[in-house]
């Protein structure tokens, strides 16, 4: 069977969009909780490719949707003639006056900045005119509803199918049935990972910052297990730093600069295997050029309040880390087996 295309010379239009056309209100830069001007235009999903269509390429476009007869209607119908969608099928209802029984589609429109998605807030959709029409006169959109409830269903089989890959592939499997570390690492970059995220989703709710420094000490105790752990770290870091880089960028930025310090100074500046093996202990160059950058972090953090979690996760860190303080000096009690030297074997 063979699709038979209409000359465009017996259409009256290129293309007719059928669905809702909503009152977009946008708050700018800001919130929607905390606006208080907001620019207002129209839009809807078919009617936008009408929309394209009309000002991009020149065709002849339309759309067929229904509003209440009042201010508001009106409004949106100004929108689509200036955008030159002729207005023909348009399908017009009495205003009952208070919005009881039908009303227009209202769409408040949130931007997005980095990770954070726009977030649309609809309002009167459910009982607006182009949703209320009967099923043989209705353009068919779906719901604010099953849109939410599709994305969290998308999200979570990406999450399951995510947990699936990593606990039975094959690699997680062949080091768990030996004497190995790299299944305690796995877990722990799990685990780091939950405790971020979980962290990122109650933000809003005003929750302080104990579950990060959770992460911070157990990074500290992986160095006793394998350093693959601590792979996770620059993800980490980025994910926090972009989670609240509108809200707190000086409180973070403050604190990446002392780490930044610290680790010049600490391991870099001093060599803990020099004090150990007897040889130069202090690399002034590098050791200079750590604590400046340490002290014009702790200056910052001062600055902005980020000092007493600074310290904290240091002494966390810290604490987590003292584990490889066995290996040092068990390695320096002349053991049977010692891997640091070639002479032990296996």
């Amino acid at each position: 069977m063979s699709l038979q295309i209409k000359s465009a010379n017996t259409c009256a239009y290129d293309q007719l969009s059928l669905g809702e056309v909503m009152l977009r209100l946008d708050p700018g830069e800001g919130r929607i909780r905390t606006a208080r001007e907001f620019k207002v235009w129209e839009g809807g999903g078919e009617y936008n490719t009408s929309r394209g269509l009309r000002k991009c390429f020149g065709y002849k476009t339309a759309v067929c949707t229904a509003f209440v007869d009042n201010e508001i209607g009106h409004l949106v119908e100004d929108f689509i003639m200036q955008s030159g969608v002729a207005t023909d099928f348009i399908k017009w209802r009495e205003d009952d006056g208070i919005g009881r029984t039908v009303r227009n589609g209202l769409n408040f429109t949130e931007r997005g900045f980095g990770i954070r998605g726009a977030v649309g807030t609809p309002s009167a959709r459910g009982s607006s005119h182009a949703m209320s029409t009967t099923d043989t006169e209705r353009p068919i959109t779906p719901s604010a509803d099953l849109v939410a409830l599709a994305e969290r269903d998308l999200l979570r089989v990406g999450a399951f199918a995510a947990v699936l890959l990593g606990a039975w592939g094959q690699t997680q499997w062949s080091n768990s049935t030996e004497t190995e570390v790299y299944s305690v690492a796995l877990a722990t970059i799990a685990l780091v990972t939950f405790l971020v995220f979980y962290w990122a989703d109650h933000l809003e709710e005003g929750k302080d910052w104990n579950l990060l420094l959770l992460v911070v000490f157990l990074m500290g105790l992986s160095i006793g297990n394998h350093l693959m752990a601590l792979l996770v770290m620059p993800a980490v870091v980025v994910y926090v730093l972009m989670t609240v880089w509108d809200r707190h960028r000086d409180y973070v930025l403050s604190l990446l600069v002392g780490a930044l310090g610290l680790y010049i100074t600490v391991l870099r500046g001093f060599s803990v295997d020099g004090i150990l093996a007897g040889e130069s202990v202090i690399n002034p160059g590098t050791l200079l050029v750590g604590l400046i950058v340490l002290g014009l972090g702790l200056w910052w953090m001062a600055r902005t309040g980020a000092l007493p979690f600074f310290l904290g996760a240091v002494l966390l860190f810290a604490a987590g880390a003292s584990v490889i303080l066995f290996l040092k000096i068990r390695a320096g009690l002349d053991p049977a087996v010692a891997h640091h030297e070639s002479s032990a074997g296996t």
